[in-house]
């Protein structure tokens, strides 16, 4: 196998990558960092070609999101979840009020549910325009785009949230960046993201690479087109340090079986995967609270 060019380097800590691809999936390929074990997708897409996926009426019909959108009563659960999260680095109970930004809104459903449960005033963003329409039907304060092209009021916010959104962002640095810019001194930024360490995408890879990434539509749904890196904790952790945060938690969760929209034999096997996780502390999702500083 080739190699990559020297110039190729992890977005999460920036090493040069020079070795080869540790899976190829039809044109694309992802190649793991030996520094700090983030994987980096190539080619890299443009930013409007990943907004023009995400805001297609195919990505906004998935399967996926059409069945988490329907789990209405667990929807609050979610969200109380991660305001739990939140709770260990700022008092919830002083966002009461207070504007929160979060990025990646979709239909805006986690808005809705923390300005019900929480009291705060909800704003969200998001590249999809079938998203916002339905997000501002329900009489949310959603825009339309993306974090480096949101309105000036957009700012001064001492909560913003990214839940599943870091995997897509073509230059997840200049995200970080342009997300501090926005938040106050003291805010808090809470991210969700997979863990490539876990061993759903450990045991993918190794099943991946012995049966040459066939059959392929198994393998497109796990290492998704749409994800453009897939970190590690020490990764992401480098990441927000260069963008200019303190990392003030950094810890891992399984995904709960009602947010595994699948066949009931994947969603089983999938949580026996997880529960290897238990052992390992490397779970599926990384959560991690990230703070602006003085």
């Amino acid at each position: 196998m080739k190699t990559l060019e020297r110039s190729a380097s992890c977005v999460a800590c920036g090493t040069i990558l020079d070795e080869p691809p540790i899976i190829r999936i039809e044109s694309a390929s992802l190649t793991r960092c030996g520094s700090c074990g983030s994987w980096t997708r190539f080619p890299r897409p443009s930013a409007q070609d990943q907004a023009e996926i995400h805001s297609g009426a195919e990505y906004f019909a998935h399967p996926y999101f059409k069945g988490r959108r329907k789990i209405k009563v667990k929807r609050p659960r979610r969200c109380c979840e991660v305001f739990a999260r939140l709770n260990t680095v700022v008092d919830v109970r002083s966002l009461q009020g207070q504007r929160l930004l979060d990025i990646g809104c979709d239909t805006g459903s986690f808005l809705a549910d923390a300005a019900e449960c929480h009291k705060i005033v909800p704003i969200g963003l998001d590249v999809s325009l079938r998203a916002v329409q339905v997000a501002r039907a329900r009489n949310l304060q959603v825009h339309h785009g993306t974090i480096e092209d949101i309105p000036p009021e957009f700012a001064e916010f001492r909560v913003v949230t990214a839940i599943d959104v870091i995997e897509h962002v073509v230059n997840p640095e200049a995200f970080l960046c342009h997300i501090h810019k926005r938040m106050s001194t003291g805010g808090v930024l809470y991210l969700q993201t997979p863990n490539v360490h876990s061993s759903i995408y450990q045991v993918g890879w190794g099943i991946c690479r012995l049966t040459g990434a066939r059959p392929r539509a198994v393998f497109l749904r796990l290492f998704q087109p749409q994800h453009v890196q897939y970190f590690s904790r020490y990764g992401l952790t480098c990441l927000a340090k260069r963008s200019g945060f303190k990392v003030a938690k950094v810890e891992t969760r399984i995904l709960p079986p009602r947010d595994i929209v699948a066949h009931k034999i994947i969603r089983g096997l999938v949580m026996g995967l997880q529960y290897i996780d238990y052992f390992r502390e490397n779970r599926t999702l990384i959560c991690a609270l990230l703070q602006k500083l003085p």
